[in-house]
């Protein structure tokens, strides 16, 4: 026995317990200082050159962030019948005493431009709600919907539709709290607009409330999903097991190992967010897996001797090597998503890997000490299920060749499939369609404007650079391109403002619906648009103070983040070919964001995982004694992951950045009950045993609990697919559907694969030169 299987062997006496007990209060002592974050700039590290490039063009225009309104009228009405107009007033009114906004967009305070000789002016389209005759709306409708700065953006194109825009600058002490605010009052504000107005609705989206979407999403899942798979997880192993005592002891280990892992990582400074909220939920699972080996073990030894303590030495000492190499393992999976380009994920990994540490100190001092002061449970149900086994194992056995020579190429093809996953990501599909602003976000997609965008900066070098005809001209000819391309809904450019101007200050010709023709012009024409503008709708959205830039916004369609990049590359070429000045463009914007760390985040997991495997199987080679069973190991590791994504790419075929982060995962999860059975079969075969009664004896030994740590695992995982935040949805799903093929690999294949392979070189690996950490099993 080694010297810390002593150490651990000696925790009856209670000392070693008592430190792993104040070791885990201390970590626990920092859950008041866990902060939860709903700002999706989370998902970027602060260095991400994506994030710089988005926060540059906010602080030289102004904020992106805003609420959407939309106003959606009875059916046979349209946005511009005197109620809906009436409404829409009092949105854009209100919407000026919300928190931290700083500009309301509608069309009733959109800035119309006239000019009277010499003289411009510049009013909001609707001035006087006592006049609302006939013959006015339909003059408001004639100009909004031709106007390019409100159509299919403030006002949909069948004109049934009409939007507010609130813009909101946030002040950054507490992102969490300001966006709740605001999003709040904002739901306070259209719960009295709909009562006050019964038929009329009002849907709401923007980047402010995907911000707490984010934050209700994880706050949704702590409260329902995490007691939900604990009472269920719990249950299930006291059932499968057919023990109170199974109940009791894993609630504690549980409990005091998700407190220990979410007080360490308060301590570390990480920040819970919608997927590290999903922490908890895996590592309950995880730990009740672990829990029910060791039950297991004891129920077996409960059969061998009567004395209590004698059991309990004897269960622990064979779990100790065997749990110790696995939560080794697990440790491995999780800490390699610290490849992920992606916080979030990165601190997903951590909190389950500190969480898993928590456990196995737990399981080897408070679970021995807490199995001594319960009756023990009688070990009838392990023996009948041990028999069942072993006779199950024999079967498969005797029929090991059409097994392998029929089920790994069946493995092999359906794991090609995986490479017809494509990484995509769509931020708005993060959430499921049960989340309102998910299908209010959807509605209006669909049936008024993009909620996607893209800003174009277009940056000249020199003060008033951008009012040049030259610059000015390539705006314009930038801004038509976009309007032409298929996922574009509509565009927004200042040129647009300046033939507007243009046309107006010439008598409202027509023919002067184009650009100033000289710089002196062009900053004449805006110098008194500025000065004509109505309060909060300067043009500091649009340009900025110097003059050397401007801003195009693109609105899109629901693109996914293949379709995104496709319309970079051919932006991208469009300039190189056709930008003959010295403006630079730069374009940045959460979409933009989103689809590119997608991509990263993915190649970064699938990298971590592939170097998680190889270091898991080098270990398991030296833990083993045997570089061939390392390698051979790595057989039924891989297959359930391989077909897990194969099955995916088969029926899905796309993967998020968060379902990347399965193959990390799964590699420590999946490994475990290889293991197991890789141990016992080890010992059978030093002891003198065949490949074929090793296979038999290691079935009856840890087949039971293989069987229900995995059904644990997987309803846990199953549960997890509940979550309304999609990528947790799927993460769950997918994670699942592997540790079942895990299971259905490790009881079928792997036997089969070990009797197949003792031939073949194998046997020089259980000559019984044992390594020191693997005694002590029977």
């Amino acid at each position: 026995m080694s010297a810390i299987q002593g150490l651990f062997a000696r925790s009856l006496n209670a000392k070693l317990t008592l430190l792993v007990l104040l070791l885990t209060l201390f970590a626990a002592a920092g859950l008041p200082k866990l902060a939860m974050v709903s700002d999706y700039r989370i998902f970027f590290d602060d260095d991400n050159q994506d994030l710089n490039t988005f926060l540059s063009l906010q602080r030289m225009y102004t904020s992106t962030d805003n609420v959407l309104l939309v106003l959606v009228p009875p059916k046979g009405k349209d946005a511009f019948d005197k109620t809906a107009i009436s409404i829409l007033y009092q949105l854009t009114e209100a919407g000026w005493s919300l928190p931290h906004v700083i500009r309301v967009d509608s069309v009733t305070n959109y800035p119309r431009t006239q000019a009277e000789g010499d003289d411009l002016f510049v009013e909001e389209l609707v001035t006087d709600l006592d006049n609302l005759t006939p013959e006015y709306l339909r003059s408001i409708k004639a100009y909004a919907l031709q106007e390019p700065l409100l159509y299919r953006q403030l006002i949909s194109e069948d004109g049934r539709l009409s939007a507010v825009n609130l813009v909101a600058q946030l002040p950054g002490k507490d992102q969490k709290h300001e966006t709740s605010q605001l999003a709040q009052a904002t739901r306070q504000l259209i719960a009295k607009i709909e009562a006050e107005n019964p038929g009329y609705q009002v849907y709401s989206s923007g980047v402010i409330m995907l911000n707490n979407a984010f934050f209700e999403a994880a706050r949704q899942d702590l409260i329902t999903l995490i007691p939900l798979m604990l009472l269920l997880t719990l249950c299930a192993a006291g059932l499968l097991l057919r023990s109170g005592l199974a109940l009791v002891t894993l609630s504690i280990v549980v409990v005091s190992s998700v407190l220990a892992a979410l007080g360490s990582a308060a301590w570390l400074g990480i920040f819970l967010s919608a997927p590290s909220v999903s922490a908890p939920i895996i590592l309950l699972t995880i730990t009740v897996a672990a829990g029910v080996h060791i039950l297991s073990a004891l129920q077996r030894s409960v059969g061998i001797t009567d004395h209590q303590e004698q059991a309990v030495q004897r269960a622990m000492t064979a779990c100790f090597s065997p749990l110790g190499l696995t939560s080794l393992t697990t440790v491995i999976g999780f800490l390699s998503m610290n490849f992920s380009d992606s916080p979030p994920f990165r601190d997903l990994g951590n909190i389950v890997a500190l969480g898993v540490v928590f456990s196995w100190l737990l399981s080897m001092t408070v679970v021995p000490w807490l199995l001594l002061r319960f009756p023990l449970p009688k070990q009838t149900t392990q023996v009948s299920r041990g028999e069942r086994f072993e006779r199950l194992a024999d079967l498969l056995i005797s029929k090991r060749r059409p097994i392998l020579w029929i089920g790994l190429p069946v493995v092999v093809v359906v794991s090609t499939f995986s490479f017809k996953n494509i990484p995509n990501d769509d931020f708005v599909n993060y959430f499921s369609e049960s989340v309102p602003f998910r299908a209010e976000t959807d509605f209006i997609n669909r049936n008024l404007t993009g909620i996607y965008t893209i800003e174009f900066s277009l940056e000249s070098h020199k003060d008033n650079g951008m009012m040049e005809p030259a610059a000015l001209q390539f705006a314009e000819q930038f801004a038509n391109w976009l309007r032409i391309q298929p996922e574009i809904v509509s565009v927004s450019s200042l040129t647009d403002v300046l033939k507007d101007i243009n046309k107006n200050m010439h008598g409202g010709n027509a023919d002067y619906y184009r650009l100033p023709s000289s710089r002196e012009e062009a900053v004449q024409f805006f110098l008194l648009y500025e000065m004509s503008l109505p309060f909060g709708k300067d043009l500091n959205d649009r340009i900025n103070i110097a003059k050397s830039a401007i801003r195009t916004t693109a609105r899109l369609q629901n693109l996914d983040s293949q379709s995104i990049l496709a319309l970079e590359a051919r932006v991208s070429e469009f300039v190189e070919k056709n930008n003959n000045t010295d403006i630079r463009i730069r374009h940045s914007s959460p979409t933009v964001m989103f689809s590119h760390i997608g991509l990263e985040n993915t190649r970064s997991l699938i990298t971590g995982a592939l170097l998680a495997l190889i270091i898991v199987s080098f270990i398991l080679a030296i833990m083993l004694g045997s570089i061939k069973l390392g390698i051979v190991s790595i057989i039924p590791n891989l297959m359930p992951i391989g077909l897990a994504f194969g099955v995916w790419g088969l029926f899905v075929g796309e993967i998020s950045m968060g379902l990347a982060g399965v193959s990390s995962m799964t590699i420590g999860i999946v490994v475990d009950d290889t293991v197991h059975f890789l141990y016992h079969f080890l010992q059978q075969r030093r002891g003198g045993k065949t490949a074929q009664q090793a296979c038999q004896q290691s079935m009856a030994k840890v087949g039971p609990a293989m069987l229900v740590s995995s059904v644990v695992l997987s309803l846990g995982f199953f549960i997890l697919a509940m979550s309304s935040f999609e990528k947790n949805a799927a993460m769950g799903l997918l994670t699942a559907i592997t540790i079942l093929l895990a299971l259905i690999a490790d009881i079928v294949i792997l036997p089969s694969l070990l009797v197949s392979l003792d031939k073949w070189g194998l046997r020089q690996a259980y000559q019984p030169k044992v390594v020191e950490n693997l005694k002590g099993i029977n």
